[in-house]
Formats: C-alpha cells, sequence, structure tokens
C-alpha cells in the first residue's frame, strides 16, 4: 500500500521516457547513442542490487516510450502529453527522468498541471522552469536562455556586425515565438532585426513545407546569418535547400536547442548532404552546457567521475568500456549522463531520509547542491543555479582529429568554458580544487641536458610545502612539462605558480617512457611529474 502516490514501504516509483530513437533511420537520421534506456536501467540496478536500495526502498523503474518522429494522425506534441498523463495517472510517478529531450509541451505537463517532478538533460523552457517551482529541472540553461547566450556571444566576437539575421522556425507558436522574442532581445539597442522564415511540420519533428519559399526569401534578401530553431531531422534539409538555390554560405548561430551542440547531431547535417553540405556548414557557431569536443582539446583532462560511470556500466552490463575519443557513436555521453540522472535522484532519495513524503522528494530533488555531471563541469541544483556554457565552432573537415560519424566534421571549442548564474551573469574564481601542498606527490624529472635542474625545482617545490620524491632524469626535452593525474589538474596549476609559468601542463601520459626504468615507480607514485625542459633550465640558471 503506498504512504503517497508513487512512494510505498518498499519502493518508490520512477518513470524513464525513452525517445524511439530507433525511428529515426527511417527518415535517414539513426543516432549512434546506445540503448539510452538500458542504460538507465544498468544505474537504477547498481542502486538495487549492490547497494540495497536506499533507506530500505528500492527505486521501481518503468519506461514509457513515446515517438521521435509523430506523424500516423496524431501531432508530436499529444504523443508527448499522452505519456505524460500515463506517467502521472497510471503509474503514479514520483519523478520523470528523459536522458533525451522530450521538448514541447511535455515538461509543462508534468511540472505544472500534474506538479510531478520531471529530471532532464535539455529541451525545456524557461517559462517551465521557472514556474514550476523547482519540480523540472534540466543540466541544460532554458532553451531562451541558451539561444540569448548564442547571440550574445556571436554579438561579442563581432560576428554579427552589418548582418543580415533570418530566423528559421517551425509552425508551433507557443515555443517558436518564445524562442524568437530571446533572439529580438539580445539584439535590442544594437540596430539589428531580424527576420523570421516560418516553414511546416504537420504535427512531426521533421519541417519541410514551405521550405523552398523560406530559403528563396532569405536569398532575395540577402540573409548572411541564420538562427536555426530546427531539430536534426529538419536543420540537413535547411542546408541542401540553401545548396540547391545557390545561397552565399552564411555563419549559422545555435544553442544547444535540440541537441545542435552535440557531435551525433551536427553531423548529420554533413553525413545527410554529404561534403558539400558539411563545407557549407563549416563554421557554424555553437553556444550550450555540453561538453562536446573537449577531449579534442590539447590540454583536455579524462574526468574521474566520467571514467567512473563508464566503468560501472561496462561492468554492470559486460559491455566494452565506452571512451570519450570513440569518433564513431556517442554512447560514452549517454552513459554518463544517465548516471548523472539517476546519481541526482539517488542523493535526492537519500537526503528526503528514511520516511520521505512526496514534497520532501521534490524538495530535495530541487536541492541536491553542486551536481556531477558530463565533464565534471561546475552545476549545481541549489538556489545558484549554476551551469558551464561552452562556445564551439564547427569544422568541416574536422582540423582537430577525426570527424564524427561517417562524416568528416566535428564540433570544438573555442575558449574556455564559462561559468553563469540562474540570472545568466559570469560567474568567476571557479578553478579546479586543489589540495593542500603537503598533500600532494611531486616528481621533478630533468630532460633538459644541464644538470641539476631537477635538484634546483625540488627544492623550490619542498620549500613550498609540496611532498616531493627525490628527484630524477628524463628523456630529453625542449618543452617543460607538469603532468597530472585525474583530479589533480588544480594542483599542477599550483606547481606551476611555484615553478614557473612557462610549464606546459597537461594530463598523465598513458606510458611512463619518458622517463628511464629507475624512475618508473615514482612517476606512479606521484599525483603531479614536472619535466624540465631546456626552455626551462635557461631560465632556471638566470634566475640563480
Amino acid at each position: 500500500m503506498d504512504v503517497e502516490p508513487g512512494i510505498s514501504a518498499e519502493a518508490i516509483t520512477i518513470v524513464h521516457v525513452a525517445t524511439r530513437l530507433d525511428e529515426l533511420p527511417r527518415v535517414g537520421f539513426g543516432v549512434s547513442v546506445g540503448d539510452v534506456d538500458g542504460m538507465v536501467r544498468a544505474f537504477v540496478d547498481l542502486v538495487n542490487g549492490p547497494c540495497g536500495g536506499i533507506h530500505g526502498r528500492t527505486l521501481d523503474l518503468r519506461t514509457l516510450e513515446v515517438s521521435a518522429l509523430g506523424g500516423g494522425g496524431f501531432d508530436i506534441d499529444t504523443l508527448r502529453e499522452a505519456a505524460c498523463l500515463e506517467a502521472v495517472e497510471v503509474h503514479r510517478a514520483v519523478v520523470v527522468l528523459a536522458i533525451t529531450p522530450i521538448p514541447g509541451t511535455a515538461a509543462g505537463c508534468l511540472g505544472l498541471m500534474n506538479r510531478t517532478a520531471h529530471v532532464t538533460t535539455a529541451g525545456v523552457s524557461d517559462h517551465d522552469l521557472i514556474r514550476a517551482s523547482g519540480l523540472v529541472q534540466s543540466l541544460e540553461v532554458g532553451d531562451r536562455s541558451g539561444l540569448r547566450l548564442a547571440v550574445l556571444t556571436a554579438l561579442d566576437q563581432g560576428l554579427l556586425d552589418g548582418a543580415t539575421i533570418g530566423i528559421v522556425l517551425p509552425d508551433a507558436p507557443q515555443r517558436s515565438d518564445d524562442l524568437v522574442a530571446a533572439v529580438v532581445g539580445a539584439l535590442e539597442g544594437t540596430g539589428l532585426e531580424p527576420t523570421t522564415y516560418q516553414i511546416g511540420c504537420e504535427g512531426t519533428t521533421t519541417c519541410r513545407v514551405g521550405l523552398t519559399t523560406a530559403v528563396g526569401a532569405m536569398v532575395d534578401e540577402g540573409v548572411d546569418v541564420v538562427i536555426p530553431l530546427l531539430d536534426m531531422t529538419s536543420l540537413p534539409w535547411l542546408v541542401l535547400e540553401m545548396l540547391d538555390q545557390g545561397m552565399p554560405n552564411p555563419l549559422f548561430v545555435q544553442s544547444g536547442l535540440d541537441g545542435q551542440g552535440l557531435d551525433a547531431v551536427a553531423a548529420r547535417v554533413a553525413e545527410f548532404g554529404g561534403t558539400p553540405a558539411g563545407d557549407f556548414y563549416d563554421g557554424a557557431l555553437v553556444v550550450d552546457t555540453s561538453a562536446t569536443g573537449a577531449q579534442r582539446l590539447d590540454d583536455a583532462e579524462r574526468r574521474p567521475f566520467d571514467r567512473l560511470c563508464a566503468l560501472a556500466w561496462a561492468k554492470v552490463t559486460g559491455s566494452e568500456v565506452p571512451l570519450v575519443e570513440n569518433p564513431v557513436d556517442d554512447v560514452h555521453r549517454s552513459v554518463v549522463e544517465a548516471c548523472s540522472l539517476v546519481r541526482w535522484l539517488a542523493r535526492a532519495v537519500d537526503d528526503a531520509g528514511p520516511d520521505p513524503s512526496l514534497l520532501g522528494l521534490q524538495v530535495s530533488l530541487a536541492n541536491v547542491g553542486p551536481l556531477d555531471v558530463p565533464n565534471m563541469r561546475p552545476t549545481t541544483v541549489d538556489d545558484r543555479h549554476l551551469r558551464t556554457l561552452q562556445v564551439r565552432r564547427y569544422q568541416h573537415p574536422c582540423r582537430a582529429g577525426p570527424g564524427f560519424g561517417e562524416s568528416d566534421g566535428c564540433l570544438v571549442p573555442v575558449g574556455p568554458p564559462v561559468v553563469m548564474d540562474r540570472s545568466g551573469i559570469a560567474v568567476t574564481g571557479l578553478e579546479p580544487p586543489r589540495l593542500p601542498p603537503d598533500e600532494v606527490r611531486v616528481f621533478v624529472t630533468n630532460g633538459s641536458g644541464l644538470g641539476g635542474m631537477a635538484g634546483l625545482t625540488t627544492r623550490l617545490l619542498k620549500d613550498a610545502g609540496y611532498d616531493t620524491a627525490r628527484p630524477g632524469n628524463a628523456g630529453s626535452v625542449v618543452e617543460s612539462f607538469a603532468y597530472y593525474r585525474p583530479g589533480h589538474l588544480g594542483d599542477a596549476r599550483g606547481v606551476r605558480e611555484v615553478v614557473s609559468p612557462f610549464l606546459r601542463v597537461e594530463p598523465m601520459p598513458s606510458t611512463t617512457d619518458f622517463v628511464p626504468q629507475q624512475s618508473v615507480s615514482r612517476v606512479r607514485s606521484a599525483d603531479v611529474v614536472v619535466v624540465i625542459g631546456a626552455d626551462l633550465a635557461r631560465r632556471l640558471r638566470e634566475a640563480g
């Protein structure tokens, strides 16, 4: 017998709304993200099995499938609202999860109309986030905020100077009008007035009705910046129509709306339209909260939380450990997102105590504080509502490694990520965490060819309070490095502050062949390994 709807003495009912991604190949847009519902179930099984549940209760996971395309006589939002009502009225869900976002009216149906908690990765309007009073939560910023930040970024970079801007939107007035208002608001006072071009969707997610007319009007009016409010099944058609009509290459400005900040989605333009479409889309500016492309940077760090999730999922399912570097699929991201949302839920259930009420669970879910998310970027679920935004450019062909999927293109971060609070103001002072120096083991090696440099540097660090190993040698190098283990990026930066700003901070190499055999054990026991090269040795000697 339920103590409250969805809460019994034995279990708490949660529902995962799984989008039928297997429908997408029918229209040429399959996405290689893996079995998302299976991922959610694997992490719930970890909570219920090895962990024995939470306060004596298990998580009773139910799955509801919803169409990815719509059609068949039913409007896509009607299908999504039907899933909402089934979750609430049939399953009496305490929390509804969605790893693959369910944009449109579903979030409002859950959080506003039925007062049911909804936790997702993205695809939620600012209107629903605000009016739901904490019942609707997302890893991504609200759709309107994300688009506004994308436009402001383009303005700050001078990309919109003298531009003729066109907004391409689907015939979904409730959502589209709100997003257009966000663009207009961001452009206020600049003298730039965007023109809207609407295309029809016929109740589905693929919008092509009137596309030829819309693109023809953009060509006639000299549009050179395009803000497409379209999903992955519609954007490639827009690009192809622009190519067919000989439209000069515009700049595309986008947010995380409908997943456009993900490699698995952005790649569809070139996969569907071929090399000409990829080249046409080259240079697109995308701003969102995902970690897409971070692994392509030279100083990328493999985050402990991501690895924890990947290893746990692989062990439970008997699968290979997914890798973020894999250019073929996006399974790693899906796994870590599923892990993040289930962990978020588990923490809230734990915080609600051994005798949770429905209200108590809802309050806990909206106040878990710092949240573990993909790439461990600063994110909180509290009154600060911190989210981390990243600017990316689409490259075709990719100049930062192999292209994603069956295309030659990729999304590459530009500049460092920026942490924003709920008001959209950048937050400073959020450096990676650092341990006290005496808790950081540092091994200094000399690869400069100039004697005594490792000893000199070791003394500098020891005087600064670091736990130093006996200095050693390294292979001959010109450039100097501070290599760090996962979780010790902040400590490596601290070491650089003591030694020299010319130390290049990098993740620890996967092999130890940069030192002789007798030094391998010291590398393996160190949190940070410093390699003094010829460049830094000269400076250290001159400094005395």
